[in-house]
């Protein structure tokens, strides 16, 4: 699997009204407030899942605008070999705009559920939960139940999450939780 891009962040920027409720995904932000996503790999997709709270509209209009930008994995290796500003790489950038139609209520109503997105973030809100499970393990002093959620959780995301760059993210956050524990224990020992 190639790379074909890292440092890669996504700015979300609601329009006419509409707002951000949340961002399902255990994301980081950079200093501009944008979403830290894993490296670009070819063929695997990112899933991002955004709740927006969007207002009746008259006409079809602009709900977003998203930002996706990223370092080309050609341009890294130029620009650490590059000695001038010449060479210096220029970060690539895509915009995309969400407009949505205006519908009635009673049409509103009867659009099918998407199953996609109701499974995105059935497996957001699972990984956000075992985490928090974990940690309210490991806070009560449960090293063997916590330790369970871990292994548990990692086994989660590694069968349930499609997207290889996410699922190795998720799955980091595990192991640091899996080394917090193993240290705590460790320590517990030392004292003990």
């Amino acid at each position: 699997m190639a790379t074909v891009g890292h440092s890669v962040s996504l700015g979300i920027e609601p329009q006419g009204g509409a707002k951000v409720m949340d961002v399902l995904n255990d994301l980081h932000h950079n200093e501009y407030g944008r979403l830290l996503l894993p490296n670009l790999i070819a063929g695997n997709a990112i899933e991002v899942v955004v709740k927006l709270l969007v207002p009746a509209q008259k006409q079809e209009s602009d709900v977003c605008f998203f930002r996706l930008a990223w370092n080309t994995a050609q341009s890294a290796a130029r620009s650490s070999a590059a000695t001038s500003k010449e060479h210096s790489t220029k970060r690539q950038v895509r915009r995309e705009t969400l407009a949505l139609p205006a519908v009635a209520s009673s049409e509103w109503q009867a659009l099918p559920e998407a199953t996609q997105v109701s499974q995105a973030v059935w497996r957001c809100w699972k990984v956000a939960r075992m985490r928090q499970k974990a940690i309210e393990e490991m806070e009560r002093g449960d090293i063997a139940a916590a330790r369970q959620q871990v292994a548990s959780a990692r086994s989660y995301v590694q069968a349930a999450i499609p997207d290889a760059a996410m699922a190795a993210q998720e799955d980091a956050q595990f192991a640091s939780l899996q080394a917090d524990l193993e240290q705590g224990e460790v320590m517990r020992r030392q004292v003990s």
